[in-house]
């Protein structure tokens, strides 16, 4: 690919893409700033290997490949860095679920304990089983798309999918 025509692809892909891949690292990630920082190296692979894609798999399929695989770099770089006991709470505090009804202060606090409920039992799921499930109820993929993108057997990913979910409903009840 000539220079030109990865820019135009990358400005394509961005367009299409940019907010899915956003919406699947603040899932991932649990903060926005991490997300944010973790998109401009996902925008920077994904500029950077364009030119050598090879089409084995969808650009969908292969950016959310990328997203993936930086998430998983970014958890494990913070699990290996120093705790700040707390020093970061402010700024830690998980995407709020919220749908477009009249926000009032009880129905805010309400959605805000469940969307860190929810958080906190995501962040409880092994990458295994956590990463194909947000790739598809975050991100919107198809099975096969989660499959091609994570390089694994369909069958691997539905099983991992369905057992997210058991375990995500053991977790939280009927509460969420």
């Amino acid at each position: 690919m000539d220079p030109r025509s990865v820019d135009e692809a990358f400005d394509a892909l961005v367009e299409k893409e940019g907010q899915g891949l956003f919406r699947f690292l603040c899932w991932a990630l649990g903060r926005e700033e991490d997300a944010r920082d973790a998109l401009q190296e996902v925008l920077l692979r994904i500029h950077r290997g364009l030119s050598g894609f090879r089409g084995d798999a969808s650009l969908h399929s292969w950016a959310f490949r990328i997203a993936t695989n930086v998430a998983h770099d970014v958890r494990g770089k913070r699990a290996r860095a120093p705790s700040t006991y707390g020093l970061e709470a402010a700024e830690a505090s998980p995407p709020v679920l919220h749908g477009g009804e009249v926000r009032t202060p009880d129905r805010e606090l309400s959605d805000r304990e469940t969307s860190e409920r929810l958080h906190r039992a995501l962040d409880s799921l092994t990458p295994d089983l956590r990463e194909p499930l947000l790739l598809h109820t975050v991100s919107g993929m198809k099975y096969r798309e989660v499959a091609d993108a994570l390089g694994l057997p369909i069958g691997t990913v539905t099983s991992r999918i369905h057992a997210a979910r058991l375990k995500l409903q053991e977790l939280l009840g009927d509460d969420v």
